[in-house]
């Protein structure tokens, strides 16, 4: 398998630096099945010389099935988002903090290193004719209390200035009732 030199060297520099070694790797089973196994372990010395090797290997075949599958599950998402001429965000309310899908980032010409501070952003991306009326839609769906909400239609500038006619549909999430992040669809 192709992670034996890998993992041989890594022992070997971990035993040098008479530091602990964590890693994945794959191996064979007994009926000729790759399995994935994480191990974590620590060269035992006496008087400078290595003594043992002693450490934990578990199986995480199944965690790295799951991961696999929810790559191919997150990269249907985003071709579907790319088709559809959609996008996603997430705001949370407390810190501000915006973070959008790929599809959002498409749909509105920014890209993923623009740094996205919903303060900000708002000026931006909202027309300005219809600014008022998404923060106060915004604002009423904060204060329901409700976590489900009807959809609002309102214009998005793209970052080259071209003006999109879009729908948002948003859900907000609560903690101790109160509102601590609003995802959307648009």
């Amino acid at each position: 398998i192709d992670d034996r030199q890998r993992l041989w060297e890594g022992v070997q520099k971990a035993i040098q630096e008479k530091k602990p070694f964590v890693f994945e790797y794959r191996i064979y089973d007994r009926e000729g099945r790759e399995r994935w196994v994480w191990e974590r372990g620590r060269a035992i010395d006496k008087n400078d010389e290595i003594d043992i090797l002693e450490g934990f290997i578990t199986d995480i075949t199944e965690l790295k099935q799951a991961e696999g599958k929810l790559r191919r599950s997150e990269s249907r998402l985003i071709e579907a988002q790319h088709i559809a001429k959609i996008g996603d965000f997430c705001w949370e309310v407390e810190t501000g903090k915006v973070s959008w899908s790929e599809g959002m980032y498409d749909l509105l010409g920014y890209n993923k290193s623009d740094k996205i501070d919903f303060n900000e952003i708002h000026t931006a991306i909202h027309h300005p004719d219809d600014q008022e009326r998404i923060m106060d839609w915004l604002s009423e769906c904060l204060k329901s209390g409700k976590s489900s909400h009807a959809p609002n239609q309102y214009r998005l500038i793209r970052k080259d200035g071209i003006i999109l006619d879009v729908q948002t549909t948003i859900t907000i999430k609560l903690k101790n009732n109160k509102p601590f992040e609003i995802i959307g669809i648009v």
